[in-house]
């Protein structure tokens, strides 16, 4: 994902770092508006044209990372400066699914393979995950509507994986490993049950 002049663009890659075929797609936006740890993105709404709406992103200090923020604001206006107050003065917690910049692929791959994590990472991992999953638990539930759930736990694992230093593009395949033989290990069972059930 990144910035050009007048649009943000993304584009699919697999989970062996092979980009898609595919064009890479382009979102249009109006303007872009740093703030603090925050970045601004105007454009129109898709409901009303007349109006403006705001995605918000959360940018990072690892590996050119930003996070497409999904519980914020979603007022829009035709006035640009009143929006801009609304979101600026949004005081809850954000959260957001991560976006990984092409250039940060290379650092990604040099992180420790998930298939290989020891018992004591694992600990580590699930301490992470479970506080993680506590923390966004009243949010999600407002937004926990078909396969939402699903996409949701693995934006959590992916984060988790990163902030203990593994490689957190992977497949199902390679994060099942860890999962299968530490998951209900007794030094890693009562974290997991620590985690709050929706």
């Amino acid at each position: 994902m990144e910035f050009t002049k007048d649009s943000i663009k993304s584009k699919r890659y697999s989970t062996d770092f092979v980009h898609s075929e595919e064009q890479a797609t382009g979102t249009p936006f109006l303007a872009i508006e740093p703030y603090k740890s925050k970045i601004f993105v105007i454009g129109n709404s898709s409901k009303d044209s007349t109006k403006l709406l705001v995605t918000t992103f959360l940018k990072t200090t690892n590996f050119k990372i930003m996070q497409l923020v999904w519980n914020g604001t979603d007022t829009s206006l035709t006035d640009k400066s009143e929006l801009m107050r609304i979101v600026k003065n949004n005081t809850k917690v954000l959260y957001g699914y991560n976006l990984y910049h092409s250039s940060s692929l290379d650092s990604l791959k040099k992180l420790k393979a998930v298939e290989k994590m020891s018992l004591e990472d694992f600990k580590a991992f699930a301490i992470v995950y479970v506080k993680k999953w506590n923390e966004i638990e009243t949010e999600f539930d407002k937004i926990n509507i078909g396969y939402v759930a699903v996409f949701m736990n693995f934006q959590i694992i992916t984060q988790s994986l990163l902030e203990i230093g593994y490689n957190p593009i992977h497949n199902e395949t390679a994060i099942e490993v860890p999962f299968r033989k530490y998951s209900k290990h007794p030094q890693v069972k009562p974290i997991f049950d620590k985690r709050h059930k929706n």
